[in-house]
């Protein structure tokens, strides 16, 4: 972190995976104290991405301020017909995410077993059919900020 008057630089290492309908970033930093600008990394077409999964299961801190950036991302994406799911948070995390307003839009996630269980029903008819098709399938790691 780099600081300025008034102002605060975050750069966060994040990996980035797409397997067809679905975007996974992974948390690659054991504290995760701001929001990521998470414009920078999403697709800008509505129907590319109709699932977006942040696994913050690596973290071992996350603040209320990243927290909050992730339900804003969720409410900003249902409104595009996308959906949020945060994967691996901590008991912590969840007793945090009861205080933040609008956590409902998020869909929280306890493991991996819980996303392959829940997954189709998390994604829309359409993107079922393009996952079965295989469409797009890439990863890589970003430094966002």
């Amino acid at each position: 972190m780099q600081f300025a008057p008034g102002r605060t630089f975050f750069k966060m290492k994040l990996k980035q995976q797409r397997h067809g309908p679905t975007l996974r970033l992974t948390a690659e930093e054991k504290v995760l104290l701001e929001s990521p600008r998470w414009e920078q990394a999403l697709p800008p077409a509505e129907g590319e991405v109709a699932l977006i999964v942040l696994d913050i299961s690596p973290a071992e801190f996350v603040s209320i301020l990243f927290l909050e950036g992730c339900v804003e991302l969720a409410r900003k994406s249902a409104s595009r017909g996308r959906k949020v799911a945060l994967l691996g948070p901590s008991p912590h995390c969840k007793r945090v995410l009861e205080l933040v307003e609008g956590a409902g839009e998020l869909v929280v996630l306890d493991n991996e077993d819980e996303l392959e269980k829940r997954a189709s029903s998390l994604l829309n008819a359409d993107a079922q059919s393009d996952a079965r098709k295989g469409v797009g399938s890439a990863e890589k790691t970003m430094l966002w900020g």
